[in-house]
């Protein structure tokens, strides 16, 4: 039995679906100048004035969103595009990013393709504006990080350790349950290699483990659901981030 098997026999049974967050971890730069780096150089090329710093802080604003673009997508275990709309469409699909900022990152690389364009000021403050909105956008996989381990199951089959009170403490036993859920998907993306897995349980019993190959169309946007898990918009511990869950591993 398959993932799509899983959801269409055993989900619709389930008394109250709920995602469950296990483990969280923080996506780091790999470049030895990192983004944050680029925006300073930026603001202080900004702050020289004069054509030589405009030209250089709008050069340096345009590093800053590469290299984010380039330290995220290979921080999630994806391929990194030559061509830079590829790859700011990869960003796009992770959903990290509100729309009206890449349609300003596209904007400001329009400007960027006239190669020996004298910038204005105004136009070198909103590029580095652009680039201080996308950063920020895309800082908390970096700073808050990334679910890496959550259960979306049955919450009325959570398995209970064995807990025996007396009057002056408490005991947890350790022979501990194997799985958290009696019924439900587990899902787990190992950092060093960057492969997503889920694991399917049904009444104590694994059913079925199935690694999510990168090239799965479902890949980008479950990548991207890992990393708004525990946003503000209370995806976890719901039932509606566990249904948003199920419908994107569905969507086979």
């Amino acid at each position: 039995m398959d993932e799509i098997e899983y959801i269409s026999t055993y989900v619709p049974q389930w008394a109250q679906p709920t995602l469950d967050i296990k483990g969280i971890e923080a996506l780091k730069y790999v470049t030895p100048v990192t983004p944050p780096d680029y925006l300073r150089y930026a603001e202080a090329d900004l702050s020289t004035g004069g054509n030589h710093g405009l030209v250089n802080a709008l050069s340096n604003a345009k590093r800053a969103i590469d290299c984010q673009v380039t330290n995220t997508l290979q921080g999630f275990g994806l391929s990194v595009p030559k061509q830079f709309p590829t790859k700011l469409e990869k960003i796009a699909a992770l959903g990290l990013v509100a729309p009206r900022i890449v349609k300003k990152i596209v904007r400001l690389r329009n400007l960027l393709e006239h190669e020996f364009h004298s910038p204005q000021l105004a136009e070198v403050e909103d590029a580095v504006d652009v680039a201080t909105l996308f950063i920020e956008a895309t800082r908390r996989v970096y700073s808050n990080g990334i679910v890496t381990e959550f259960w979306v199951a049955d919450e009325k089959s959570a398995n209970h350790r064995n807990v025996k009170r007396t009057k002056t403490k408490t005991i947890i036993d350790n022979d501990s349950p194997e799985f958290t859920y009696a019924r439900g998907i587990f899902t787990g993306f190992e950092m060093e290699t960057r492969q997503l897995s889920v694991v399917l349980v049904h009444e104590n019993v694994q059913i079925g483990e199935f690694p999510i190959s990168k090239t799965d169309k479902r890949t980008v946007p479950l990548l991207g659901f890992l990393g708004t898990i525990d946003g503000a918009d209370g995806k976890a511990y719901s039932i509606e981030g566990a249904r948003e869950f199920l419908a994107l591993l569905h969507a086979k």
